[in-house]
């Protein structure tokens, strides 16, 4: 701008206390102080992040002094044009499976700051293949995001991220080897055998597992659940070389609390690669129950006195069938009864409580009074009530209880 002196328009130098020019600032004005040479007030307009980028208006002030009165120019017209930098956030490096869909997530800038209301567009090379939106949201921070399919996809990939926006220059940025998408392991054929046994049984669990990497390593475990919703980590395994198929197959101890809590347990196999695809199998099922028990006899007599206080030792061992092991008393002291006839097997007596030692042996000493006839009589042990193990009796073996005959004379006195 020019300053004149309006009657002899010749150019007026005035100094910057009183000439200036003005550029619009957030809906004020923005002082730019300047003396005039030769009447030319001149300025170099490098706006700060004070001004916002767009269209704004300026003109020359001169406030007066005492030799002139004040006067400005009327208003004219500049624009602030801007940089935009953009980068790719996410994805950064990672593997994704086949088929699952990503988050793509950019970033834009000026040199203020973060930039909101662009267009932003992103693709992904090789293929030249779209994010959905497109344009992308804006996620109101400065970062914008869309969601990216990977079905029938494999290999690495590349993420670039155009954006544009009035008032700015556009921006275009490519992120080389953002993502890798890879096939994650799947399960076939998982089972448990039998579905249904005592919890001390050998149950077999297996599923075959499936990896198209060659030379990956699978780790396969095993979960078990109660109620289909809170899992438990039971086994694992590592499996290599899956292309193909491979067969696993894992024999869990379980315990009585596994019945007690169930008893119906839920299973599951889930796989883990090095990559970190994960898979897993639905929930599969098995229903427990109490074990099965045999009895050993390890001390029995076979002729009792029945004269006098000497009792004998009837006494077993008591044998898990499911488990294949000594009853131990690790799941609880177990309870159980011996039983003797009176009559030559005709009738049972009401039993004799005992309980298993942690060996598993029961016994109890026997002294047979007089509601026990005299001759060949049986016995048989059993376990009734317990939490853990089906009620059950052994086959009743013989013994003879001895009586005493005691002759008395009357005749002749």
């Amino acid at each position: 701008a020019r300053l004149y002196d309006a009657f002899s328009n010749s150019p007026i130098d005035k100094g910057s206390d009183v000439v200036y020019i003005n550029v619009t600032k957030d809906g004020s004005w923005g002082k730019w102080a300047s003396s005039t040479s030769s009447g030319y007030l001149t300025i170099n307009f490098d706006p700060d992040c004070s001004y916002t980028i767009g269209e704004k208006k300026w003109k020359a002030v001169f406030a007066g002094d005492q030799y002139y009165f004040g006067n400005e120019s009327e208003n004219f017209t500049v624009y602030i044009y801007s940089e935009l930098y953009g980068s790719v956030l996410q994805p950064n490096g990672e593997v994704f499976a086949e088929g699952e869909t990503l988050q793509i997530i950019g970033k834009l800038q000026d040199e203020c700051g973060t930039v909101n209301g662009s267009n932003v567009v992103f693709r992904v090379y090789p293929g030249d293949l779209s994010c959905s939106p497109e344009p992308a949201n804006d996620l109101g921070n400065g970062n914008y995001s869309c969601s990216f399919a990977t079905t029938g996809l494999l290999g690495w990939y590349d993420v670039s991220m155009n954006a544009s926006k009035n008032y700015y220059n556009d921006s275009y940025v490519l992120k080389t080897n953002a993502f890798q998408v890879r096939r994650k392991p799947i399960f076939s054929n998982q089972q448990i055998s039998p579905a249904t046994e005592g919890w001390g049984y050998n149950f077999t669990l297996s599923v075959t597992v499936t990896d198209a990497d060659i030379g990956d390593e699978v780790n396969v475990s095993l979960w078990k659940s109660y109620d289909g919703l809170s899992w438990t980590y039971v086994d694992s395994v590592l499996k290599t070389g899956c292309t193909g198929g491979c067969y696993v197959e894992l024999h869990p101890q379980f315990s009585c609390s596994d019945y007690l809590n169930g008893p119906t347990v839920y299973f599951k196999f889930n796989a883990s690669d090095t990559y970190g695809l994960k898979n897993e199998t639905s929930a599969f099922s098995a229903t427990l129950q109490k074990d099965d028990v045999s009895f050993y006899a390890t001390e029995f007599p076979s002729v009792i006195n029945r004269e006098g206080e000497e009792a004998k030792r009837f006494m077993v061992r008591v044998y898990d069938s499911d488990r294949e092991a000594w009853i131990d008393n690790s799941q609880e002291i177990v309870k159980g009864y011996f039983w003797f006839t009176k009559e030559g097997g005709e009738s049972w007596d009401y039993g004799h409580y005992t309980t298993t030692n942690s060996s598993g042996y029961m016994y109890v000493d026997f002294d047979p009074n007089c509601s026990y006839a005299a001759g060949y009589q049986y016995w048989k042990v059993g376990i009734l009530d317990n939490s853990c193990y089906a009620d059950s009796n052994s086959t009743a073996a013989g013994f003879t209880v001895k009586g005493q005959l005691k002759s008395n004379l009357y005749l002749p006195e």
